[in-house]
């Protein structure tokens, strides 16, 4: 089973922009999969490391989280702030909303 996780944020802003749960700050990040079991597990193992998840659906819609569409690394803030910036759960639905093939 295959869960699409991680691919969208910079190595260095997942290590700063963790928060604990209930954080105003708490970023988010998608998650797109087949299998429900695959995907609650996903989750947790990204809700203990401090994000939230948001999920984008089936495998098959994964590629609104490939490398060159809005959620791609762009709403986390630039590669070169390796602080980053925090992202909320609406900010990610919408650059999934928006991506185009």
């Amino acid at each position: 089973m295959v869960v699409k996780a991680f691919n969208d944020i910079f190595f260095n802003h997942l290590l700063s922009l963790a928060r604990s749960a209930g954080a105003a700050d708490r970023s988010y990040l998608p998650i797109a999969g087949d299998s429900a079991p695959a995907k609650a597990a996903v989750t947790e193992l990204i809700e203990s490391i401090g994000y939230g998840v948001v999920d984008a659906g089936p495998l098959a819609d994964s590629w609104r989280q490939a490398t060159g569409t809005p959620v791609w690394g762009t709403p986390y803030g630039p590669f070169s702030n390796e602080k980053g910036r925090p992202v909320g759960e609406d900010a990610i639905r919408a650059a999934l909303a928006t991506a185009t093939r």
